[in-house]
């Protein structure tokens, strides 16, 4: 059986059977707790990393209020974004919010394999173009909708997460407060 992430580079463009060797010899796998903090602001992130089940966001801390700025739901890649690309300190954080079965592999083995492959570096590129436009349609949503709207969006991109996430997490991805939420919510 192949594992869930050769299979999610594998859907987006065929590998070949050394690269999926060497994927497979590279990706660990972990079990997380939910609460667990994978990442802690202020360091530099080593990995990239593969939701196969569970659930994390990504936040950071603004004037004692956190902000999520991505969740990482089954089949999504994730890491703190300013630092595993810049190599520098991040200014965010990622907590395991559902016990989760997570793949990390590291920057410089993602790095080898993108040298070695040029299939591995044009699905890390679309790979890293896609989580570009969703953050990106996040940006647009947050500056042109009004909060029903966005609310009504994130059920449309996230369908199973409304029951799943405290609402905190929720107003916050969403940019609105938690009793304009509440509001929202009352009237489904």
């Amino acid at each position: 059986m192949m594992s869930p992430i050769i299979h999610f580079f594998d859907e987006i463009e065929r590998l070949p059977e050394e690269a999926k060797a060497l994927i497979a010899q590279k990706a660990k796998l972990h079990r997380f707790a939910k609460g667990e903090i994978i990442f802690q602001q202020g360091q530099v992130c080593h990995h990239m990393f593969f939701m196969v089940s569970g659930l994390a966001r990504v936040f950071h801390g603004k004037e004692d209020k956190e902000v999520v700025d991505w969740l990482a739901t089954q089949g999504n890649p994730f890491t703190a974004i300013d630092s595993f690309y810049a190599r520098q300190p991040s200014r965010y954080t990622i907590e395991i919010l559902e016990d989760s079965q997570v793949y990390s592999i590291g920057y410089d083995d993602l790095e080898a394999l993108c040298r070695q492959f040029h299939v591995v570096e044009r699905i890390a590129r679309l790979v890293t173009m896609e989580q570009f436009l969703i953050l990106q349609e996040r940006v647009d949503m947050i500056q042109f909708q009004n909060a029903q709207q966005r609310y009504d969006t994130f059920l449309r991109r996230f369908p199973d997460l409304s029951n799943r996430l405290q609402l905190t997490h929720i107003a916050s991805y969403l940019g609105i407060t938690l009793e304009t939420l509440s509001r929202i919510r009352a009237k489904y």
